[in-house]
């Protein structure tokens, strides 16, 4: 372990550093990286056989990084909802979306896409478009063959 990497333990087993390391909070930690590390254009070799209406890459160009789409999975069982765990996953999504009470905004990258699909003995969809009045909800039954 890299000596900037390491802290003691305190009195309840933690990292005392464990509140000031977002990797150790948060599911993933997204860095927003200068041009220069932004990905090369693939060869045109590698490119598709089709004609593409796009106007051909300059060689050497690079492309920004494409957004991430996110994926959020809830157990709604029974034992779920008394623990308060679904609401505790409501609210953390949310602030994550829009922000937390005080905050002026929310830390979601604009361009990402969210799938939501909550789950007990089946799996529940979510078509929360922007487009739609309500939110559609699909159901799918046979959950062993889901994936």
């Amino acid at each position: 372990m890299h000596t900037d990497y390491y802290s003691p333990i305190d009195s309840t087993l933690r990292r005392a550093d464990h509140e000031a390391r977002p990797e150790l909070n948060r599911g993933t930690v997204d860095f927003v990286v200068p041009k220069e590390y932004h990905a090369p254009n693939p060869p045109k070799r590698l490119l598709h056989s089709f004609q593409s209406p796009d106007p051909p890459l300059p060689d050497g160009s690079t492309r920004p990084p494409a957004p991430m789409n996110y994926v959020f999975l809830i157990d709604v069982s029974y034992e779920a909802v008394v623990s308060g765990m679904v609401s505790s996953a409501c609210t953390g999504i949310l602030q994550t979306l829009y922000g937390a009470e005080g905050e002026a905004s929310g830390c979601w990258p604009v361009a990402s896409k969210i799938v939501i699909i909550t789950f007990d003995r089946v799996l529940h969809f979510y078509d929360i478009s922007v487009s739609l009045d309500t939110t559609h909800l699909g159901h799918a039954l046979e959950i062993s063959m889901s994936f």
